[in-house]
């Protein structure tokens, strides 16, 4: 079975200049950790959000566990594994440990020792609830602020995260924030938060909400109004390129 998955990072404003970068980053780390975990499906997808109060990925059809995982490692020299008394060595035991295995399991090829190990798949959502705290820690900011007693490190403070895998919270607590299904719209509207159903349908529970939270539509709708005002103003566009693209993650 195949399910969505949806990560909003809700935030105070950030600066217009740190916004596409992060989620970049983001998604970047969000897609190199669901390959490394072997949840990608042929059907899966990552569709970026982002404005000046949040960072958001949208990814679809992952899987819901990891594959199991079998193998051999190879270990310390033979003669590391029995002392002269016939009692397994610390060097041994370690290995076997290491490696979820029993030292009287250890095989012995060539010159050296080696575990078969063979290791069951896990949730999507456990593996989820693990890395997406280190995806957060590892995103780089021009600057980041302090703001709580664990010190977490962030480009403004965080002030909700959504983490929802189908229908599932995944649970995860950043900064003294814990992952639920609320989003929030418009700041100037003071809307109520929105509860989410579903990953699906983020994109249009905001566009409810007054926010278009991708970066290209609400570009294209910022420079349609600017023409549309430049028109009944008798005028035409002098657009400068970059206070456009800083404006886009200002609204």
């Amino acid at each position: 079975m195949i399910q969505d998955f949806l990560l909003e990072i809700g935030t105070e404003p950030l600066p217009a200049r740190f916004i596409a970068s992060a989620a970049e980053q983001l998604e970047r780390g969000l897609r190199q950790a669901i390959e490394r975990h072997s949840l990608q499906t042929p059907q899966t997808s990552y569709k970026t959000f982002a404005t000046l109060r949040r960072l958001a990925v949208l990814t679809t059809a992952i899987a819901e566990s990891s594959p199991e995982r079998t193998g051999r490692v190879k270990g310390p020299p033979k003669k590391l594994l029995k002392d002269a008394a016939g009692a397994f060595t610390p060097q041994a035991v370690g290995f076997a440990k290491k490696q979820g295995v029993k030292p009287e399991d250890l095989a012995v090829e060539g010159e050296f020792l080696y575990a078969e190990i063979r290791a069951p798949g896990e949730e999507t959502a456990i593996i989820l609830a693990r890395i997406i705290p280190e995806l957060l820690r590892a995103l780089e900011f021009p600057k980041s602020l302090e703001w709580e007693p664990s010190r977490f490190k962030f480009g403004r403070p965080i002030r909700s995260i959504a983490a929802l895998y189908g229908v599932t919270v995944v649970p995860i607590e950043v900064a003294g924030v814990k992952s639920g299904k609320k989003i929030w719209g418009l700041a100037a509207l003071a809307h109520k938060p929105i509860t989410l159903k579903s990953p699906g349908g983020y994109a249009e529970n905001l566009r409810k909400a007054g926010v278009l939270g991708n970066v290209d539509e609400r570009r294209a709708e910022l420079l349609a109004r600017l023409k549309t005002a430049a028109t009944e103003a008798g005028g035409a566009l002098d657009l400068d390129e970059g206070l456009v693209a800083e404006t886009v993650y200002m609204t």
